[in-house]
């Protein structure tokens, strides 16, 4: 079963990687379709608080629409005008919390090679568990810091005035992943005590 979780982990960052640079390639337009960045943004207007009847048919509930969430997609016809700060940004974060992944990808892999190899109590593998909640927090804050870049971009669709947001959405995964972190940091101190009585049960014998 340890093997069987091992060559999965291995199957994973490999997979992780090839899509790491798929999308880093087709950024810069190495697929032939030319430079462009996408994300998902909250696309804000000038437009009231709309109130809509809830679809149960309740008269007392009601839906209130303020923005909306949408996918953007900014082609560029210059190579050039993708190294501006804002879109370089976007696309460093990007990519560094793909590399996170993989990174997680890799420790989880290492401490299966520890537990199949019989070392479970050691201080490696408690440092390996730490760096995985770190990362596990750096992910979601990698991924607003690049939602931020495309944040306060403006434009006119159909009479109505939008610009882009953060999305609450990577807002919450922040949150969550700092919950995730905290348990996995956790883990790692259960790990921790786990040696110290270990060894305390050692020096006894």
């Amino acid at each position: 079963m340890l093997r069987a979780l091992r060559i999965a982990f291995i199957c994973l960052m490999i997979g992780a990687g090839v899509l790491l640079i798929k999308s880093l390639s087709a950024y810069f337009g190495f697929t032939g379709n030319g430079p462009f960045i996408n994300g998902w943004v909250t696309m804000i207007t000038e437009v009231e608080p709309v109130s809509t009847r809830h679809p149960d048919g309740t008269s007392t509930v009601t839906l209130i629409h303020t923005n909306h969430h949408k996918w953007v997609k900014i082609e560029f016809e210059q190579m050039g005008l993708i190294f501006k700060e804002k879109y370089l940004a976007y696309i460093v974060f990007h990519m560094l919390a793909w590399v996170l992944g993989i990174f997680i990808l890799y420790k989880m892999y290492l401490i299966i090679r520890n537990i199949e190899q019989g070392r479970v109590f050691q201080q490696t593998t408690v440092r390996y568990i730490r760096r995985i909640a770190l990362a596990l927090l750096g992910i979601p804050l990698l991924l607003y810091v690049s939602s931020w870049a495309l944040e306060g971009i403006a434009y006119t669709f159909h009479g109505h005035q939008y610009v882009t947001d953060i999305p609450d959405l990577h807002r919450e995964r922040v949150v969550i992943g700092a919950f995730a972190a905290l348990l996995v940091f956790a883990l790692g101190e259960i790990f921790r005590t786990g040696i110290h009585l270990k060894e305390e049960q050692d020096e006894a014998q």
